[in-house]
């Protein structure tokens, strides 16, 4: 076999690969979408939730959260806002709203104690005091439809689960985030697979999203809560395993009508904010390379046009490669225009994938670099950070 015949077969296999993801992503959206409940439904004996927003130097996103969080159309809910050490006006706008309203009340953090990172820190503070039958943690870059509360409930109670964490749009009008932020999802799916994560035998594949997990109370508090997972870079996905590993059954859905998150305002915010992510959620250089292998490959079918368009002679290899390289982005258009239609962002920025591969590397490379550096600078608090995704000395 020549050389030709090996990368054109290699290349073959990838594209088995892509229309495996493609059918992967349509099953997903199928079955795991949650839209809005019929306007009569409620939970049996409508149970008690506390709503805890952490929530540190969150001005500009605060008070349209606990807006949409307070316009709840269900009718057994309090929230909790956690100032955790903020210097703006976090604090101030939010006791203005809940002058208004006494379902809201703030809880203060002062300090953050040694080997705690602060939004685990937050979120167990307030947990603690909690007496409620849930608890749903939602970031404060998060919207909600009315009936999110709702919904969610009459989830866990059709599927039979405790544990339930969604996935919203994420829409942004800022170019270089509004192109690049469905991509970077689409990756941290490739290693926390909804479809598996949902399978209650698959007790090593375990995630939640942090920007919106309702669990049980009795649950979180068997778990150990964010305690347990004080001391990684994220909570989220460490929490998500551990609780998948314990034996509780977790759902992950998508629900582009119930969860709306503004996640980063500016380029800068996103890139360190990612990079976060992925040294947190992967915890392993290893992985960080696969992925930016896989990332990488996407450039493929781009590299070969130009190759051809510079070569200008349509040769053997050329219309081979050639077709493979249509096949290839047709493949992967379909497979991201549903990405992208999912997050909510706009559909035409395909047109500039490429930018957003780039990016994606761009932010690898940070990750890379957290893990190895062992330093992260995160919302004002400097993390010592090692190369298993923790806190340490």
């Amino acid at each position: 076999m020549t050389l030709l015949q090996i990368a054109a077969c290699v290349w073959l296999a990838y594209l088995l690969l892509r229309l495996l993801q493609v059918s992967k992503i349509l099953q997903v959206k199928r079955s795991y979408t949650i839209g809005l409940p019929a306007s009569d439904q409620l939970p049996a004996g409508s149970p008690s939730v506390e709503v805890i927003v952490p929530a540190r130097n969150e001005q500009e996103n605060i008070s349209a959260c606990l807006l949409a969080i307070l316009a709840q159309d269900y009718p057994n809910f309090t929230v909790t806002v956690v100032n955790d050490r903020s210097d703006d006006d976090t604090e101030r706008i939010a006791t203005s709203l809940a002058s208004n309203d006494q379902r809201l009340r703030i809880h203060r953090i002062e300090t953050l104690p040694d080997g705690w990172t602060g939004k685990a820190h937050a979120m167990w503070s307030a947990a603690s005091d909690s007496k409620a039958e849930w608890l749903l943690f939602v970031d404060a870059d998060v919207i909600i439809a009315e009936s999110a509360i709702r919904a969610t409930l009459l989830q866990c109670e059709r599927r039979r689960v405790r544990i339930l964490t969604l996935f919203g749009r994420i829409p942004s009008d800022v170019f270089l985030l509004s192109i690049t932020m469905p991509f970077l999802g689409a990756l941290l799916a490739f290693w926390f697979q909804p479809h598996r994560i949902n399978n209650p035998q698959l007790r090593e594949e375990g995630f939640v999203n942090g920007q919106f997990l309702l669990i049980e109370r009795k649950t979180y508090e068997n778990l150990d809560g964010h305690r347990s997972v004080r001391d990684f870079l994220i909570e989220d996905v460490p929490f998500g395993e551990r609780a998948k590993r314990a034996g509780e059954p977790i759902f992950v859905g998508i629900a582009p009508e119930l969860v709306t998150v503004t996640m980063y305002r500016d380029v800068r915010g996103m890139t360190k904010g990612w990079a976060r992510i992925y040294a947190g959620a992967l915890r392993s250089r290893f992985r960080i390379g696969v992925s930016a292998l896989l990332t990488a490959v996407g450039f493929l079918p781009y590299v070969v046009a130009v190759v051809i368009a510079i070569r200008y002679r349509l040769d053997y290899p050329a219309m081979l490669f050639g077709a493979l390289s249509g096949v290839h982005l047709f493949i992967g258009t379909v497979a991201n225009w549903h990405v992208w239609d999912t997050a909510g962002c706009k559909k035409r920025d395909l047109w500039f994938y490429p930018v957003s591969l780039g990016v994606g590397l761009w932010i690898l490379a940070l990750a890379w670099r957290v893990l190895d550096n062992g330093v992260m600078d995160w919302r004002g608090t400097r993390y010592r950070a090692t190369r298993n995704g923790r806190i340490g000395g």
